[in-house]
C-alpha cells in the first residue's frame, strides 16, 4: 500500500507519468489516486509544476543556445580534422617506411622457412 507520502516523494523523482513506473507501484499508485482527494489534489499540483517548470516551446534564448551548441560542435569537429589526418598520414608512412626497411635487410630472414623451423632449440637445447 502506498502512502501518501511514497506518492510525492515519487511524483516529484519520477515525474508525473505514472505509465511509466513500475507494475506494482503503477497499480498502488493509481488505487491510493481513486480513494483520496489529498493524493489527487498532489497529482495536480505536480502536473502544474512541470507546466511551470518547462520552458516554452519557441523560447528565443532557448534556440540561441541550441544553435550555438551546433556551431561549436561543428567547430571542433572541423578543428580535429587536420590532425585526425595527419595522425593517419603518419601512420601508414611509418608501415610504409618499416615494411621497406625490413625487406631491404635480408639477413635476419632465413631462406628456407623448413629449415629455420627445424632449428629453433627445444626447451634450451641447441640443435
Amino acid at each position: 500500500m502506498m502512502t501518501l507520502r511514497r506518492l510525492e516523494w515519487k511524483l516529484r523523482a519520477s515525474g508525473a507519468a505514472i505509465a511509466g513506473w513500475p507494475e506494482a507501484e503503477r497499480r498502488d499508485a493509481l488505487l491510493l489516486l481513486r480513494q483520496s482527494a489529498a493524493a489527487r489534489r498532489l497529482l495536480a499540483d505536480v502536473l502544474a509544476s512541470a507546466e511551470d517548470e518547462a520552458p516554452p516551446r519557441e523560447c528565443p534564448v532557448l534556440a540561441r543556445m541550441q544553435s550555438r551548441l551546433g556551431s561549436a560542435l561543428a567547430l571542433r569537429q572541423s578543428a580535429t580534422f587536420g590532425v585526425r589526418l595527419g595522425a593517419l598520414a603518419s601512420c601508414a608512412l611509418m608501415g610504409i617506411w618499416l615494411g621497406v626497411a625490413q625487406a631491404q635487410d635480408t639477413s635476419l630472414l632465413p631462406h628456407d622457412p623448413l629449415q629455420a623451423w627445424t632449428n629453433l632449440p627445444v626447451d634450451g637445447m641447441q640443435p
